[in-house]
């Protein structure tokens, strides 16, 4: 069985699982089928942020920010030792940061507009970003 991935053909051997539907190939996109916000109540910290990709896979720790230039979404990073953050996850081009930074936004807005949307107090280990 042979599946496309691009331009390149791989050859697959009948023991090899198979992919999940609509994951790889040059006629299908990524799609974020699911997006969790959870509020908080700080002045730069908005809110966290989990999006889940075609059904299939999770990418946690999202975060809302509030900057000097607005709101923008910030991916999951890690400090390194000379105090600069690394994304773990991100985009690597523009029009899949802009899909991503659409949904989430409009799903922080929808949560921000529900009624009895809960702002989480946040602790002061949350706020290393």
């Amino acid at each position: 069985m042979a599946l496309k991935t691009a331009a390149v053909e791989v050859e697959r051997t009948p023991n090899e699982p198979a992919l999940p539907q609509g994951w790889l190939g040059s006629d299908s996109m990524i799609q974020i089928t699911e997006v969790r916000v959870s509020l908080r109540n700080d002045e730069k910290l908005k809110a966290f942020v989990s999006i889940t990709l075609n059904d299939s896979f999770v990418i946690r720790g999202l975060k809302i920010i509030h900057g000097n230039s607005g709101l923008f979404v910030a991916m999951p990073s890690r400090k390194r030792p000379d105090g600069q953050h690394q994304d773990l996850a991100h985009p690597i081009n523009d029009s899949t940061r802009k899909y991503l930074t659409e949904i989430v936004m409009a799903e922080y807005q929808k949560e921000l507009g529900r009624p009895g949307a809960q702002h989480t107090p946040v602790t002061r280990s949350e706020t290393s970003f």
